[in-house]
């Protein structure tokens, strides 16, 4: 049987042109997967920035009004005082120390905080452990990008035994700082004087009824 000449149309193509086919099919693929992906960051990416930051607030939230109810709770029921305070320190926890009050001038309560019993109702107590104070919980520092501030620089809420603060109603400002108060992420928490804690989207720091 005689062997096809070089241009015989019915030439088998060779290895080397298989592969070079292949080849240029599958860059033709990544080019387009690539810009596929592309897009989808493009799109992707804001979004999921979005979910984390609305995450974030609810999370902050959440904590922060579960710790007024415990101080309430845990003053009704101890019959005592019992209060929660900014704190700079809340890693001192971590290794076994105590995290104290912060002092004057500290007021984001995103720093971290605590929660203690109180049994002399002094507002002056810094140290959780002293005058036969016990500490109840504590909340570590939060994300940077968050602070957390009352309108009146209040650093600190004492629960009586009947539940009630003396602080009277309180408005907490729970801010994203990349953004403006314009934003949908800044928050009005009110506590009232009977530590009932409700949240709205920002309006103002006397947001509270």
């Amino acid at each position: 049987m005689s062997a096809h000449s070089p241009n015989s149309p019915n030439r088998v193509p060779s290895r080397a042109q298989h592969l070079g086919l292949a080849s240029g099919v599958t860059l033709i693929e990544l080019l387009v997967t690539v810009a596929i992906l592309a897009i989808i960051l493009a799109i992707g990416v804001p979004s999921l920035r979005e979910m984390q930051v609305r995450s974030q607030v609810g999370s902050i939230t959440s904590d922060f009004a579960n710790d007024i109810a415990r101080a309430r709770t845990e003053a009704i029921t101890r019959n005592s005082c019992v209060a929660i305070c900014t704190s700079i320190n809340t890693a001192n926890a971590l290794t076994g120390g105590t995290p104290t009050c912060a002092a004057a001038g500290n007021t984001n309560w995103q720093n971290g905080w605590i929660v203690f019993a109180n049994p002399t109702c002094s507002n002056a107590q810094n140290n959780p452990t002293t005058n036969g104070s016990t500490l109840i919980a504590v909340r570590q520092a939060g994300d940077t990008n968050f602070t957390l501030v009352a309108n009146t620089l209040l650093r600190r809420l004492t629960f009586e035994s009947r539940g009630l603060t003396a602080a009277g109603q309180s408005n907490f400002t729970l801010g994203y700082e990349p953004e403006t108060v314009s934003s949908p992420h800044y928050r009005s928490i009110c506590i009232s004087s009977s530590g009932r804690v409700t949240t709205k989207q920002y309006a103002g720091v006397d947001a509270c009824p």
